[in-house]
């Protein structure tokens, strides 16, 4: 018999973060998280997002104590106070092809956010937009991207099954990267380099963008605020996000635009790095001295990359920032020899992000979806 467990004890947290890498032992396009920053996710002391969340997890265990699902609930009251409802999210949902074992997980948390107060229940959705969402709706056969995730092809029908509804939609897209800068590209740079005042920023060293970061995330932050699942970062949770990935990311496609006419002050931004996403699949999660010299030469001889973050300010998208971000992108990946980009998830309602995809030759490879009940 499983029996579904509230994870309370250091072995059942184990158990949580273990189950994907064995759910997915086998799929050749699913890439394992770090499980030290799984770990630290749901870490209160680790992370900054339980000042305002209330989290609960659970694992579905049988008699021999093997895990065959999991399933955690978060009440984000900082998203909640900015959109006025009473909305519960579930998040990191894995189990076994067992429609009785989803419908038990999902009712554990449901009957847990019922209890505090809430009305709805959806997801998955993580502790923010930069966190894992959306269940895998397209695009099985391709390989997740780091900044992604791969999900099963059952789980949507099982959310449906529950009386979980569409609620958002996001996409994916593969890009090409031309050899030259498209004329069209390099005409709106050059205007936004002239009469609009705009000036590139690039960076010699990581040091540097570590300095940027808490700037270039408040931007983030700002320009994002009217979007599905956002809600306003602090610092401490700027400073969280942007300590995951700067200490893989090639200063070199790191990319900002400062606005002259306004006292230099920075208007827009791309976060791009090789795909690192194979040897992340050979560590299976746990990431040692071999395996992080394995990911820097993959960084070195990679021909392929993914864009993690992107944000322009709206004074200065009429004035050509985007071009002048995508001019200096293709120069330097072409001469990297880097010949296709991957997206991370873009909502499908996201016209500014569309905007980038729409200047490269582009694919639509996978789309993700999350979901919303009333409890």
């Amino acid at each position: 018999m499983t029996a579904i467990i509230q994870v309370t004890t250091s072995q059942d947290a184990e158990s949580f973060i273990n189950l994907p890498y064995v759910l997915y032992r086998g799929d050749a396009h699913w890439v394992p998280p770090i499980r030290k920053a799984e770990r630290r996710l749901f870490d209160p002391a680790q992370n900054p997002a339980y000042r305002f969340c209330e989290v609960s997890r659970w694992v579905a265990l049988d008699d021999d104590g093997k895990c065959r699902g999991r399933v955690a609930a978060i009440v984000n009251h900082r998203w909640n106070d900015k959109t006025g409802s009473k909305t519960g999210r579930i998040s990191r949902f894995e189990a076994e092809d067992d429609p009785v074992l989803a419908h038990r997980l999902l009712q554990a948390a449901e009957l847990w956010l019922r209890a505090r107060g809430m009305e709805y229940a959806a997801g998955p959705l993580g502790f923010s937009n930069l966190d894992q969402q959306g269940l895998t709706v397209m695009g099985f056969d391709r390989m997740a991207a780091l900044g992604s995730s791969l999900t099963k092809p059952y789980y949507v029908e099982m959310f449906r099954h529950e009386g979980y509804e569409p609620l958002q939609d996001w996409n994916e897209y593969r890009l090409t990267v031309p050899f030259t800068v498209p004329p069209k590209v390099k005409a709106i740079a050059d205007a936004a380099r002239g009469r609009f005042g705009l000036r590139l920023r690039t960076f010699s060293s990581l040091d540097e963008v570590k300095k940027a970061a808490p700037v270039l995330m408040s931007l983030f932050d700002k320009n994002f605020e009217p979007l599905f699942g956002t809600y306003p970062f602090d610092e401490e949770m700027k400073q969280y996000y942007t300590s995951m990935f700067l200490d893989i990311l090639d200063h070199r496609l790191v990319v900002a635009v400062n606005d002259e006419q306004a006292g230099g002050k920075p208007v827009g931004f791309i976060v791009a790095m090789p795909s690192v996403v194979k040897p992340l699949r050979r560590a299976w999660g746990d990431i040692g001295l071999m395996d992080a010299t394995g990911v820097w030469m993959a960084m070195r001889r990679a021909t392929e990359a993914e864009i993690l973050l992107a944000a322009v300010s709206p004074e200065a998208r009429m004035r050509g920032a985007f071009s002048l971000l995508i001019e200096c992108l293709i120069e330097r990946m072409s001469a990297r020899g880097i010949r296709h980009v991957e997206t991370t998830a873009i909502l499908s309602n996201n016209d500014r992000a569309a905007s980038i995809v729409k200047e490269f030759t582009h694919e639509r490879h996978k789309q993700k979806m999350c979901f919303i009940k009333g409890i």
